[in-house]
């Protein structure tokens, strides 16, 4: 009875052992099955996948990861990194994944690969294959390619280091034509007040030959006395005093101010309108300045300020001759509570509407000898202390230039009140 037992029992054993078996069996099938699955998956991967053991040896690569290094994937698994690579590029690219081996953590670095048709660029995650003990058996890589990116980073990386450079060398050229149409401006004012002084000195320098001529002719007929002769001279020296103050006029109106200070607006405008007057009075046009009660005290720069009167007291002088009117032209200022405006209007035509957006574009003209930076220059001026603007009016234009009010502490030290 007892061998019967033993034999019943090892048979059961037996029975139980197959049915093991035959399970192991199949897992063994659907594992085969699921790793060839994955090797379909990871050689179809568009992104490199390649693994290594702890001595640098190919565990496994993809197919894009040996088409990335021209080779097959057969003619690199099995072979050390060092059979593939040069040493120095081999000990670089296995030097990514000794972090990983050594510390048994994933790590995540970007490589750069050469290839004859340029780099390519990649980030790799480095992950550890880990065995029953804890202990690293393997490294599986996984690249993505980031070539377009990394171009696109050093690319704007090389544009910032040169941006610096880039906006200086800008800035000159902007500064250099500013200094440039800022002459330009200068010269064709010059041109202007050199034509008033000759105007200007005309009937002088006729006074100052008249004397001469008397004084020869008295000298002639024996009739130069002591008084007479002290007489011409102080005539002369009257005639003389009024050519050397209307040389300051001009000579101050070419003085740049060169910080803002307090100024009454009306003497900015009659000094503007003394220089300019000559012109005008040539011309047969009518000044008719409506002066206010009122000394405005503006904040700014006074030559500045004649220099964009006389300009656009010049264009409105161009603008009624050209028309061929009797001219007249009305001057004002209005204070307000923050600010002073000085309108000025004439009767010169107006301007076209579609010329009218351009006018304070630079070297924009319709002047045949013009050189279209005044008015360009004047809001260049008018925007350090305050605004121009330019309308059509009726049969005319109306110029605006609004200054901002000094201050009451800046009315108190011009005129030495505390």
């Amino acid at each position: 009875m007892k061998t019967n037992a033993a034999t019943n029992k090892t048979e059961s054993d037996l029975i139980e052992e197959q049915k093991y078996l035959r399970q192991g069996l199949a897992e063994l099938e659907t594992l085969r099955a699921r790793e060839w699955e994955y090797r379909i998956l990871l050689d179809e991967s568009s992104d490199p996948i390649f693994s290594f053991y702890p001595d640098g040896q190919y565990r496994y690569v993809n197919r894009q990861f040996a088409l990335g290094i021209g080779k097959e994937p057969e003619e690199v698994i099995g072979k050390k990194i060092w059979d593939i690579f040069p040493k120095e590029e081999a000990d670089k690219r296995f030097a990514i994944v000794r972090g990983a081996f050594e510390s048994g953590e994933s790590k995540v670095i970007e490589v750069r690969v050469p290839r004859p048709d340029g780099d390519r660029y990649y980030i790799t995650t480095a992950k550890p294959i880990l065995d029953d003990q804890c202990q690293v058996i393997s490294i599986i890589c996984i690249s993505k390619e980031i070539t377009e990116r990394r171009l696109a980073e050093m690319a704007l990386q090389e544009l910032n280091e040169t941006l610096e450079q880039r906006v200086g060398e800008e800035t000159a050229k902007s500064l250099a034509q500013e200094r440039l149409m800022i002459q330009q401006s200068r010269l064709a004012v010059m041109g202007e007040m050199v034509g008033n002084i000759a105007h200007q000195w005309k009937q002088p320098l006729f006074a100052l030959e008249l004397i001469l001529q008397n004084i020869g002719l008295d000298h002639k007929g024996s009739k130069l006395t002591d008084g007479a002769l002290k007489a011409y001279a102080t005539d002369a020296m009257c005639v003389i005093r009024q050519m050397n103050d209307t040389i300051d006029d001009f000579r101050n109106f070419f003085k740049p101010n060169k910080e803002k200070q307090h100024f009454r607006i009306n003497d900015s405008l009659e000094e503007a309108i003394k220089l300019a007057s000559h012109n005008f009075i040539n011309h047969g046009i009518e000044i008719i300045w409506r002066k206010s009660s009122e000394s405005c005290l503006a904040f700014g720069y006074p030559n500045e300020l004649v220099q964009v009167l006389l300009n656009v007291l010049s264009n409105a002088r161009d603008a009624i001759v050209e028309k061929k009117v009797r001219g007249k032209l009305h001057v004002q200022v209005e204070q307000g509570m923050d600010n002073a405006t000085i309108s000025i209007r004439d009767n010169g035509g107006g301007i076209p509407d579609e010329i009218l957006p351009k006018i304070f574009d630079p070297y924009f003209t319709t002047k045949t000898k013009g050189f279209g930076v005044g008015l360009y220059m004047s809001k260049m001026i008018m925007e350090y202390m305050g605004e121009i603007s330019i309308s059509n009016i009726d049969n005319g234009v109306e110029v605006s230039l609004t200054l901002p009010l000094a201050s009451t502490n800046q009315k108190a030290r011009a005129t030495g009140k505390t």
